[in-house]
């Protein structure tokens, strides 16, 4: 049987659209909107006609460049067989749907617009987060499987346990050189965010993965190929705080923990004080042990109370409220801990926090991260005189927004440059290890790119919908009728 022609597209000559434009003006002068009305439907009936007739030539044999155009979205290799298979048979059989593959460890930590929760408990209706920071609906969730599962491991020492079918949206070595060459070459300005190149990336299975760790050329065996772009900020929520944010950041870090005071050194009191003030907190001088270097202050205004009833006097620690709180109180929390606690590194870009306190150590990883900084964790052991003195848990990130507002320590952070910043925006994929085998499960996101967080380090993953995408393609290319 002959294979059906594609419509061929009529073009308005200048001739017809004078007369349009002259049958316009004359309905426009009698006001007669009846007739107005109805050219508009008929010139919105041609367009459509000649936009879904262009279509079809440019994609009814190309299903797969019709993804990657249309959608942004290069289907991987076995999306693509089966999308040119419906191509050229009626009746094709594909094996997906949300019981199959692109599945994580049950364990696996869910960011939320409140909080946290698993794999494992994610259900239909919950909400996750997207690589915009923004809330997405979970619309669907497979059962628990059991596949091949692998460790994938990223630059910043982040691990995600994954199926073998498990999809990234990856971003290759040669695509972001390629990138850079055509900026130069254009005159344009240099990638400062990989964030926003989410059209560059395509689609891989962790198998796939697996097979292309490295490029082909270069020394040590080629260079890491794959990255993840990191997310952009969580929106956050705004809501009123107990105690305002940067007060309590720089509570955490220096305050007493069973009173609401806090002990200062003399050359940052009067501008820690001035942020207090800022926040309508007030304090009175208190005795410090240490006067010659230091003074102690004490809140009043009912924020004794407030810490208690938040139940962090004794037991310092973070409530989600203050976690997924919005970008402005978060920063003012991370700056009121960092000023407090906080130092920076002697290459003047990476901030840090020491401290013996691992709940606040998580809460420092979690802020940073949730603004889409790379956040390495470590932990030491803190001696006096010879004496073991506990844990002391190492936090650094290189953010790319000022984290103090003390001026000294101000002064002592760089912000990178823009060719040094989009290095910062990218999670590189440094191993991919077998692991033995895992329950795992997937999730449906009502999301355009099919994108949600996943793990404490907020890391874009997503699973794909070919079924969907087929019938996409198809309605997109085809006038009604055929």
């Amino acid at each position: 049987m002959a294979r059906k022609r594609c419509p061929t597209t009529t073009v308005a000559t200048p001739s017809d659209l004078a007369r349009i434009d002259q049958l316009v003006d004359e309905l426009v002068r009698a006001g007669d909107t009846r007739r107005l009305r109805e050219v508009r439907r008929l010139l919105k009936g041609a367009a459509d006609r000649r936009g879904s007739a262009e279509r079809a030539l440019r994609y009814g044999r190309d299903p797969v460049g019709w993804a990657r155009e249309r959608l942004k979205q290069p289907p991987w290799s076995r999306q693509a067989e089966a999308m040119e298979a419906v191509r050229d048979y009626r009746r094709v059989a594909v094996q997906s749907g949300h019981g199959v593959g692109k599945a994580l460890s049950l364990d696996t930590a869910l960011p939320t617009p409140d909080g946290w929760t698993t794999m494992r408990d994610v259900q239909p209706g919950s909400y996750l987060l997207d690589e915009h920071g923004q809330p997405v609906k979970v619309l669907g969730v497979s059962p628990i499987q059991e596949r091949d599962t692998f460790d994938v491991v990223f630059d910043d020492g982040s691990t995600i346990v994954a199926s073998d079918d498990h999809i990234w949206q990856v971003l290759d070595i040669n695509d972001r050189h390629r990138e850079r060459n055509q900026r130069l070459y254009r005159g344009q300005p240099a990638v400062t965010d990989w964030r926003e190149s989410w059209h560059l990336t395509e689609a891989r299975t962790t198998r796939e993965l697996v097979a292309s760790m490295r490029t082909t050329t270069g020394s040590k065996g080629g260079q890491l190929r794959w990255a993840v772009p990191t997310a952009k900020p969580v929106a956050g929520n705004a809501v009123l705080l107990p105690v305002p944010a940067y007060t309590f950041g720089a509570w955490l870090g220096d305050g007493e923990a069973a009173a609401a005071a806090i002990t200062v050194s003399h050359e940052d009191a009067p501008h820690l004080l001035a942020q207090l003030a800022a926040d309508g907190v007030q304090v009175r001088e208190r005795p410090s042990r240490r006067r010659e270097t230091n003074t102690g202050y004490g809140f009043v205004n009912g924020t004794y109370v407030a810490l208690r009833d938040m139940g962090v006097l004794d037991n310092k620690h973070v409530p989600a409220l203050y976690l997924r709180a919005d970008e402005d109180a978060r920063l003012a929390l991370l700056a009121g801990i960092m000023d407090t606690d906080g130092f920076v590194q002697s290459n003047g870009a990476v901030a840090q926090l020491d401290i013996t306190c691992e709940p606040i150590a998580d809460a420092v990883t979690e802020l940073a991260a949730s603004f889409g900084w790379k956040v390495r964790r470590a932990v030491k052991r803190a001696t006096y005189y010879g004496k073991d003195c506990g844990a002391v848990y190492r936090v650094s990130f290189r953010p790319d927004r000022q984290v103090f507002r003390l001026p000294r320590k101000i002064a002592r952070l760089r912000i990178d440059g823009a060719a040094q910043r989009s290095r910062h925006t990218l999670r590189t994929i440094v191993d991919i290890r077998p692991v033995p085998g895992v329950p795992v499960k997937c999730v449906t996101v009502d999301s355009p790119t099919s994108l949600y967080l996943a793990g404490h380090s907020f890391i874009p993953t997503h699973n794909s919908h070919i079924a969907s995408e087929i019938a996409c393609w198809w309605l997109d290319v085809h006038p009604p009728g055929e």
